[in-house]
């Protein structure tokens, strides 16, 4: 009984090399036949460069619009929700009435903080007051920072700046977004938002000092900076012909870039953009 268990155990070593090299052999003659098979039908190579090429635009394409996934009731008169992907491209997510033009209130301040920090050398105490006038809104610190050289050629370099953006739909009589006697800054969301985007693609200071929650006594009036994760910058603005205004930059989810939120003329800015963000995040596949 051993000698024949000797013998089974001796063969069965002897014959492991031939039977690893038959499997080999099968694999082999399987990937030959798969190769000319393939290769020999331009049909199926076909499919397979279709496939690839689709799934390399559906990646493309993301987000994707999830239909029947409806529109959310905003109150604004003018919003949008524009995505700037990690590649630069440019994309609106939800749109309404996006080209009319709309006072802008406060919103006002990120240009006048933008051309005070690009057109003149601050002494520190007018450090303060740009922080003032991005965090608390304060419009005193926004007339200072524009008195600091000449409020006339201030405001006057305020609309070139402007222009050179592309804000073709833009104007402003102040630096403080208040309404005036002779009338008020206007603006639409889509020049709001190209602001924006030249803001995030400088990593501008202004979006760094907006996200601060406080600065000394002064306390941000943006209250989502506590509620809404991945802010970048933003702003708000009220006045009596504007309304609730606010814009908010936020990452994009699966940190493909940044969404650029505007809301104009609306009933409850902090609501509304959280209803907005949240329904970009739920109407799309990511």
């Amino acid at each position: 009984m051993k000698n024949n268990l000797k013998i089974f155990l001796i063969v069965f070593l002897i014959s492991l090399p031939f039977w690893w090299g038959v499997n080999v052999f099968h694999e082999n003659m399987e990937k030959f036949f798969y190769q000319r098979e393939i290769t020999g039908n331009p049909s199926i190579l076909a499919s397979i460069a279709f496939q690839a090429e689709l799934e390399e635009r559906l990646e493309e394409m993301k987000p994707t619009r999830i239909r029947n996934y409806e529109d959310p009731e905003i109150s604004a008169r003018s919003a949008v929700s524009v995505l700037i992907d990690s590649q630069g491209k440019e994309r609106i997510l939800f749109e309404k009435n996006s080209q009319e033009r709309m006072p802008i209130a406060s919103l006002t301040k990120l240009m006048t903080a933008y051309v005070a920090l690009k057109n003149y050398d601050l002494p520190e105490e007018m450090e303060k007051a740009l922080y003032l006038a991005l965090i608390e809104s304060n419009n005193e610190a926004a007339i200072s920072l524009a008195r600091a050289n000449g409020e006339t050629a201030f405001i006057k370099s305020m609309n070139l700046e402007a222009e050179s953006l592309g804000m073709e739909n833009t104007f402003f009589i102040n630096p403080t977004g208040l309404d005036g006697e002779n009338g008020f800054n206007y603006s639409t969301v889509l020049d709001l938002a190209k602001f924006a985007r030249h803001l995030t693609e400088e990593k501008h200071l202004i979006l760094e000092i907006s996200t601060l929650a406080e600065f000394e006594n002064s306390v941000n009036t943006n209250r989502l900076l506590g509620e809404i994760s991945g802010v970048v910058g933003g702003k708000t603005g009220e006045t009596r012909k504007a309304g609730d205004c606010l814009l908010l930059i936020i990452q994009a989810p699966e940190n493909n870039g940044h969404i650029i939120n505007v809301l104009l003329s609306s009933e409850n800015r902090f609501e509304e953009m959280k209803k907005l963000i949240d329904w970009i995040e739920h109407a799309y596949r990511w």
